[in-house]
């Protein structure tokens, strides 16, 4: 399927993480591009899905990544979400630009695949925390995974049309 990991970084941990993804992706056989949002002005027509990410400012998705949101448009695709914030804070639950990017995607329509990811980070400008670019790099191999089970239990063609019924369509004697 083709699609396109498309993220905002500020310090350079969410573009690390959003490599990590794209690298699943591709090693699992799916046609994806990477793309910072400030190099797109809209989603490319010909895409099937898009994971899309940002670091958390205030519990929220960035301002680039909200902006460029707020302006898609056309047909729902099948998506994935990731962010990055504080290691400390992910345990106790507190959102995440993960959750709020799906919820907009939701908002609109699009398909969510798998759970948001989210990925922690040592300091409010990184490092990443340890272990955090594996996960991200499984996180797109359960993408790709989840996308061609989806592909493989795609409804059928539709059936041809019921044979009229035989004879000469009266009700049978009682």
């Amino acid at each position: 399927m083709k699609g396109s990991v498309i993220y905002h970084s500020r310090y350079g941990n969410c573009k690390q993480i959003a490599n990590a993804i794209f690298e699943g992706l591709k090693e699992s056989g799916q046609d994806v591009t990477l793309a910072d949002v400030g190099t797109l002005s809209a989603l490319p027509k010909d895409l099937e899905f898009v994971v899309v990410g940002s670091p958390t400012r205030a519990g929220h998705a960035s301002g680039p990544i909200r902006k460029f949101l707020k302006k898609v448009d056309g047909p729902p695709l099948k998506f994935a979400a990731f962010g990055t914030a504080l290691a400390k804070w992910l345990p106790k639950g507190d959102a995440t630009a993960a959750e709020g990017i799906s919820k907009i995607l939701k908002e609109k329509g699009f398909i969510e695949i798998v759970p948001p990811l989210r990925s922690g980070v040592a300091g409010r400008k990184g490092p990443l925390a340890e272990g955090e670019l594996e996960k991200a790099k499984a996180f797109g191999k359960a993408v790709a995974a989840e996308l061609a089970s989806d592909r493989a239990s795609a409804p059928p063609a539709a059936a041809p049309p019921a044979a009229a019924p035989q004879g000469d369509g009266a009700k049978p004697a009682e």
